[in-house]
């Protein structure tokens, strides 16, 4: 769903956006590749909070299953969230009060992609992640959706591996920073997920 949802103007906004946190780190002394745990993770955080509810409005569970989405392209400064549905991208199942697993929907969040080996390399990998258990627990009236990190640490390792075989050769100077960059930071988070006894990735919605 994330593919039909962001395009080419959210890519140069949150690389834009990227950028500032990167120079306000610099302008706070911290260099970049920098420490995750300590640097990158707090900016990171900063960005979920700038950008979703930009993004996201509202999500759905509905009785058959069904997970659908409020969602919108990022808005220009200045400008109001363009609200549209996505409806059927994934569904869900209940296993009891504190976990679901979610299915994405591969063929259909696909479905506008043209290159066929592109889009045969994304339904591969949404199809490996076909039931996400998803934890639930509930702050007060506020249900609290999270993976933990029995799921996201083997993900983790796995995009490690495909970055070590990216090609760099042949990448421009702006790239090849950018890339880098991610790099730098991606090759740090095996070891902080090692060390990292209680790991959360989640959304808190509001009824």
């Amino acid at each position: 769903m994330a593919r039909n949802m962001i395009t080419g103007k959210e890519m140069q906004k949150m690389q834009e956006f990227t950028q500032e946190q990167i120079d306000r780190a610099e302008h706070m002394g911290i260099e970049i590749p920098a420490d995750v745990k300590e640097q990158i993770l707090p900016l990171m955080n900063n960005m979920a909070n700038e950008y979703l509810p930009q993004i996201l409005k509202n999500v759905t569970f509905t009785k058959d299953g069904k997970i659908n989405a409020t969602y919108s392209e990022l808005p220009d400064e200045g400008e109001t969230s363009d609200w549209k549905t996505a409806d059927g991208y994934a569904s869900y199942s209940v296993a009891n009060d504190n976990l679901i697993y979610v299915t994405i929907d591969a063929n259909k969040a696909t479905e506008d992609i043209d290159d066929a080996a592109e889009k045969a390399q994304i339904q591969g990998i949404l199809q490996q992640y076909n039931k996400i258990p998803v934890n639930i627990r509930w702050n007060g009236t506020k249900p609290y959706f999270f993976v933990d990190k029995a799921f996201v640490q083997p993900m983790i390792a796995n995009l490690v591996a495909m970055l070590e075989k990216v090609p760099a050769k042949d990448m421009d100077a702006d790239d090849l920073q950018s890339f880098n960059m991610l790099k730098g930071i991606m090759v740090q988070l095996p070891e902080i997920m090692n060390k990292t006894t209680t790991f959360e990735l989640g959304l808190e919605l509001i009824k």
